[in-house]
C-alpha cells in the first residue's frame, strides 16, 4: 500500500504596524500618535508597548529604549520645549510575532510679536500711626515689565495744633540694595498746607524694543525679555515703610493727656513700567 503524509505548515504573520504622527508640533502642544490602524493578519488582538522618549529611562533599568510608557493604540505626548523627541512602538500578537517602528517628533518653537507699552501702576494706603510706631508695605512692580521711574508721596493729615508731626518715609528695593528716605516737611498751618515727604527715582531702565521673537512658551519669552542684566533695576520686592518719629505737641507736664498722640496719613505710589505685550503669530 501507499502511505500518504500530510504536513500542515502554520505561518504566523507579523503584525501590520500603521503609525501616523503629526507633521507640525509647536512647543506646549500635545502630539497625537495614532496606531489604531494596525492589525494582525490572523485577527489576533495586538499588544501595544510605547516608549515615548528614548532620552529618558522611565523604568530605571539602564536601557532607555525598552520602556513601556503607554499600552493603548493611540497616545498623546505632551511637549514643553522645542527639539526632537525619538521613541518607538512595539507590537506583539501574543504568539511570537512582533513588529516595531521608530518615530521622531520635531517640536518647533512658537513665534511672538512683541510690542512694549508704558503703564502706570498706582498703590495707595490710608493709615494711622501713634508716636513711635512703624508701618510697612511691600510691592513688586517689576514683575510684569521694566521699571522706568517712580514716586511715592506721604501726606499727613493736617494738625490743629502746631508744630506739625515728624514722620519718615523709607524705601528699600531688596535686590538692588537701593535705600532712600525723606522726612515730612513743608507744612504751613496758616495756608492750610499738609506736611509731606517724597521718595522718587527716574531712568531706572531703558525702554524695551519691539520685534519678532521665538520661544518655547509665552512664559519663557517673558522671562527672557525681563532678564536683561543691564535692565533689571527695580525687580523683586520693594519695601516701603512709614515711621512716626515725633507727634507734636507733647503734654505740658508729665501725666497730662497727650494732645497729639499720633496722626492719620496717606501714601500714594506711582510706578511707571514698560510692559511687553505678546501676540502669538503663525509661521509663514
Amino acid at each position: 500500500g501507499t502511505d500518504d503524509i500530510t504536513t500542515v505548515v502554520v505561518v504566523n504573520g507579523a503584525p501590520e504596524l500603521n503609525l501616523t504622527v503629526p507633521e507640525s508640533i509647536r512647543s506646549g502642544d500635545s502630539a497625537l500618535l495614532d496606531a489604531s490602524g494596525s492589525y494582525d493578519p490572523e485577527g489576533k488582538d495586538l499588544i501595544f508597548a510605547w516608549d515615548l522618549d528614548w532620552s529618558e529611562d522611565s523604568d530605571n533599568d539602564g536601557d532607555p529604549r525598552n520602556d513601556v510608557d503607554a499600552t493603548t493604540d493611540t497616545v498623546l505626548v505632551p511637549t514643553n520645549k522645542s527639539g526632537s523627541i525619538t521613541g518607538s512602538l512595539f507590537l506583539d500578537d501574543g504568539n511570537g510575532a512582533t513588529a516595531q517602528e521608530v518615530f521622531m517628533l520635531e517640536v518647533m518653537t512658537r513665534k511672538y510679536e512683541v510690542t512694549w507699552k508704558t503703564m502706570e501702576l498706582e498703590y495707595s494706603w490710608d493709615e494711622y500711626l501713634a508716636q513711635g510706631e512703624e508701618w510697612q508695605g511691600n510691592i513688586t512692580p517689576g514683575s510684569e515689565g521694566r521699571v522706568l521711574d517712580f514716586e511715592g508721596v506721604l501726606t499727613l493729615d493736617q494738625d490743629l495744633l502746631a508744630p506739625q508731626d515728624n514722620f519718615t518715609l523709607n524705601l528699600f528695593i531688596v535686590d538692588d540694595n537701593f535705600k532712600r528716605s525723606d522726612q515730612t516737611a513743608g507744612a504751613n498751618l496758616t495756608s492750610n498746607e499738609s506736611a509731606t515727604a517724597s521718595v522718587a527715582g527716574d531712568g531706572l531702565n531703558g525702554f524695551g524694543e519691539d520685534g519678532i521673537f521665538e520661544s518655547d512658551s509665552e512664559e519663557a519669552l517673558m522671562a527672557f525679555l525681563l532678564s536683561n542684566p543691564n535692565e533689571r533695576s527695580g525687580q523683586g520686592e520693594w519695601v516701603w515703610s512709614v515711621v512716626a518719629q515725633q507727634a507734636d505737641p507733647d503734654p505740658l507736664f508729665e501725666g497730662a493727656p497727650d494732645p497729639d498722640p499720633g496722626n492719620d496719613w496717606s501714601l500714594i505710589i506711582i510706578v511707571k513700567v514698560h510692559v511687553p505685550q505678546l501676540v502669538e503669530i503663525a509661521y509663514e
